[in-house]
C-alpha cells in the first residue's frame, strides 16, 4: 500500500500539470481568437462606398447591418426576422450620384462618421432618405423615411436640374460653349481623347430621365462652386462625369467625361 500512494501522487500531479497546460493552451486560443476579432474590428469597412455595395447586393450582410427595431418608410421593424431585402440599385445599369467639387464617395480616401442617404424621384418628385452611422468603424443603417425635395440637401442645385431639363432655351443658356467631351476611344484601345460640342449642335436633353434615382449624402458642401454627378456602372464599364460650376450667380455645365469600357 505504502508503494502505491507514492504512484498515485505522481499520476494525479500529472494529470494536474495536463489540465493546467490544457487550460492554458485553450486561454492562448481563445486570446488568439479574441485578438483576431478585435483586429476584424478594428479594420472595419474601408469606405461608405464599398459598404454600401455589399449593403445592396448582399441579403444577410445587409440584414447584419441594421440596427433593430427600425422604422422604415413607416414602418416599425423590430427584427431581423421581419427584414425585407432592399434592392437600391441592383436592378439598374447604373448609380447617380451628386457630389460637390473633386470630392466623391467613390475615393477611398473620403472619411464619414455619419451620413444621410437621400434617392431622388424626379418623375414622382419625392424623395427617401436613409440615415447611415458608424458603429465600432462599420456602417449601420438606423432608419429610413419618405421626404420631399424641400427637405433635400443641396435643394438649390436640384431645382436647377429639374429647369435645366425641362426648359430647353435655360438648358443651352447653362452651358458653357463650346464644351469639351473627354471620352475613352474604344477605336484606339480605350485611349483618351476629346472633341468640342457647339452650340448649333447640341440637342436637348431631358437629364432628370438619366438621374433619376439621384443619390445624394448629406454631406455634400452646398457652399462650394462645383457639382459633379458621377454615373458609376452596376457590374459593367459604365463611368461618367458632368461637371457644373457656379458663375455668376448662375450654374453651368462647363465640362463632359467618359471614360466608359
Amino acid at each position: 500500500m505504502k508503494q502505491i500512494l507514492p504512484f498515485l501522487m505522481l499520476i494525479i500531479f500529472m494529470l494536474s500539470c495536463n489540465s493546467e497546460k490544457n487550460q492554458k493552451n485553450e486561454m492562448t486560443a481563445m486570446e488568439i481568437s479574441n485578438t483576431e476579432m478585435k483586429t476584424a474590428e478594428i479594420k472595419g469597412d474601408s469606405s461608405f462606398v464599398d459598404f454600401f455595395e455589399k449593403f445592396m447586393w448582399n441579403r444577410e450582410f445587409q440584414k447584419s447591418r441594421v440596427v433593430f427595431p427600425i422604422k422604415l418608410k413607416d414602418n416599425n421593424i423590430k427584427s431581423s426576422e421581419e427584414w425585407r431585402h432592399l434592392p437600391f440599385y441592383t436592378a439598374n445599369a447604373y448609380i447617380p450620384t451628386l457630389t460637390s467639387d473633386t470630392l466623391s464617395i467613390f475615393d477611398k480616401d473620403v472619411k464619414l462618421e455619419s451620413t444621410i442617404m437621400f434617392t431622388v424621384d424626379f418623375k414622382k418628385e419625392i424623395a427617401e432618405s436613409f440615415a447611415f452611422k458608424k458603429v465600432n468603424k462599420n456602417w449601420y443603417l438606423k432608419n429610413s423615411k419618405k421626404t420631399t425635395f424641400a427637405n433635400l440637401p443641396d435643394l438649390d442645385f436640384i431645382n436647377f436640374l429639374t429647369k435645366f431639363s425641362k426648359d430647353s432655351i435655360f438648358q443651352v443658356k447653362s452651358i458653357s460653349f463650346p464644351i469639351t467631351e473627354s471620352f475613352a476611344d474604344s477605336d484606339n484601345d480605350y485611349e483618351t481623347a476629346t472633341k468640342t460640342i457647339k452650340q448649333e449642335d447640341w440637342e436637348f436633353w431631358k437629364l432628370t430621365d438619366d438621374i433619376n434615382q439621384l443619390m445624394i449624402l448629406s454631406n455634400v458642401q452646398a457652399d462650394n462652386k462645383y457639382r459633379n454627378i458621377f454615373f458609376r456602372g452596376v457590374e459593367n464599364g459604365i463611368w461618367v462625369k458632368y461637371t457644373f460650376e457656379k458663375i455668376n450667380g448662375n450654374w453651368k455645365l462647363i465640362k463632359i467625361e467618359d471614360y466608359s469600357t
